[in-house]
């Protein structure tokens, strides 16, 4: 006969332990105020690749304050060396977010704003730096209706 245990802690808001705060932003505008946007605390849900060029990206998935609402954002620069990098896309530095509820889902590309590789370590080790931008829909460039604040990250390096 096998027989398993399994311990799980508890909190007052069981939500948090699926969450973590590495992967973070604020979010303002569009019908959010002050809004913690978090990634799910999980390796797998956040990743940090260097692409050819040497350019470089950092992706991760979480939850909204809104039930039932889910997020990717993926961070995007030109190389994988320290520093700060403004939003400019011509140049290889991005931002994009998709939101999804209900088999709806909304696309976002940033306008404007900065990302900060405070490390970047070899494969397998942990990238993390900081960001901040506004972003407009993708069906209406025109306008940024989106404001992300105190964005950070600490994602494991794939490749």
């Amino acid at each position: 006969m096998l027989s398993i245990a399994v311990l799980v802690g508890c909190s007052e808001n069981p939500v948090n332990i699926l969450i973590s705060d590495k992967n973070s932003f604020t979010m303002n505008g569009s019908g959010y105020t002050e809004a913690k946007f978090a990634a799910f605390n999980l390796d797998t849900a956040s990743n940090a690749r260097e692409l050819s060029g040497p350019s470089a990206f950092v992706v991760f998935s979480g939850t909204t304050t809104k039930l039932g609402e889910v997020f990717t954002l993926t961070l995007t620069t030109k190389t994988t060396s320290t520093g700060s990098y403004q939003i400019n896309g011509l140049e290889g530095t991005t931002a994009a977010l998709a939101i999804s509820k209900g088999g709806t889902i909304s696309t976002y590309f940033a306008t404007s704003g900065s990302i900060t590789i405070d490390t970047w370590a070899s494969v397998n080790g942990r990238v993390t730096g900081r960001f901040d931008c506004s972003l407009a829909l993708t069906s209406d460039p025109t306008i940024s209706v989106l404001q992300i604040t105190a964005g950070k990250f600490d994602a494991k390096r794939s490749e």
